[in-house]
């Protein structure tokens, strides 16, 4: 209960008094996952309905019509559950550039990319029901992916490091996107 309690600090959420039942599902799911492994835990918090409700994340969509894709969960992603807003040595201190200056682990590029990454994805389908990516609220499993809803063309994160081709399921995209946050250089020292 201690590593639940550590990691609960770390994947911040809302406290609703009105969502007792959503916020005890999002309890459960990092006791259940936290101590294995961290892109395990990390893919549990992203898929969890109380997450991507509070993050306005849930039914996000392509670009269309000048609306982007939903970049808050985004943007969590990188800035407090992962990599954190500056490059890290291993002893947590931040890297400087040749004038000695801090340098930003992410752009507001990768953070419309990994919203891109994030498009999809719709409320679990409640007992008895029918898939439905407008589905109002159920917060009983994981976010459920809507190819249909998936932006599908190709992204390119990290200046070109990561790149994801076209055509890519909601799903794998999701997984490839955790994975290679969880293996950024920064991840260790700031979740540390």
């Amino acid at each position: 209960m201690r590593m639940a309690h550590v990691w609960h600090q770390i994947f911040g959420f809302g406290n609703d008094p009105k969502q007792t039942y959503p916020a005890a599902e999002l309890h459960q799911r990092l006791s259940a996952n936290s101590l294995g492994p961290f892109d395990n835990l990390l893919q549990r918090i992203t898929l969890a309905p109380h997450i991507s409700r509070y993050q306005n994340y849930v039914q996000s969509r392509p670009e269309k019509d000048g609306v982007k894709p939903n970049e808050n969960l985004a943007r969590e992603l990188m800035q407090l559950f992962t990599i954190g807003v500056n490059e890290l040595n291993d002893d947590g201190s931040n890297k400087l550039d040749a004038q000695g200056h801090v340098i930003a682990a992410y752009t507001q590029a990768d953070i419309e990319l990994l919203a891109r990454v994030l498009t999809g994805f719709g409320y679990p389908i409640k007992p008895g029901g029918t898939p439905n990516f407008w589905q109002t609220w159920s917060f009983n499993g994981d976010m459920v992916p809507y190819q249909e809803y998936h932006d599908k063309d190709v992204k390119t994160m990290f200046s070109g490091k990561v790149q994801f081709a076209a055509n890519q399921d909601a799903m794998t995209e999701l997984k490839a996107a955790l994975r290679m946050l969880v293996n950024h250089s920064n991840t260790p020292a700031f979740i540390s």
